[in-house]
């Protein structure tokens, strides 16, 4: 499977077995952006400036404020060095034990 294959079945799977649509996948994104960008001990300015984002913008994402486009997913992606999926994919709970 080649990566634009790959990134289309990412998507259609969040679309088909997320449930809620677009409001759920913003949710993921912040989750994940947060989540990633604290991996990687990187404030929201040195993320916004690898990006080519504002600070401002990049805590909207982060809050889930503002939904974001396909472009702006790839540049933030691009900064923290990830698949563009790893930021829209939904984590599953993993059972406590």
């Amino acid at each position: 499977m080649d990566r634009v294959e790959s990134e289309r079945s990412c998507l259609e799977f969040s679309f088909r077995f997320g449930g809620h649509g677009a409001m759920d996948l913003k949710d993921a994104l912040a989750v994940n952006l947060r989540r990633l960008r604290h991996a990687r001990k990187m404030t929201q300015e040195e993320l916004a400036d690898r990006a080519g984002l504002s600070v401002r913008y990049v805590g909207s994402i982060e809050r889930a404020a503002v939904s974001t486009s396909v472009t702006i997913l790839g540049r933030l992606a691009t900064a923290l060095e990830v698949d563009p999926c790893e930021l829209i994919r939904r984590r599953t709970k993993r059972p406590a034990g």
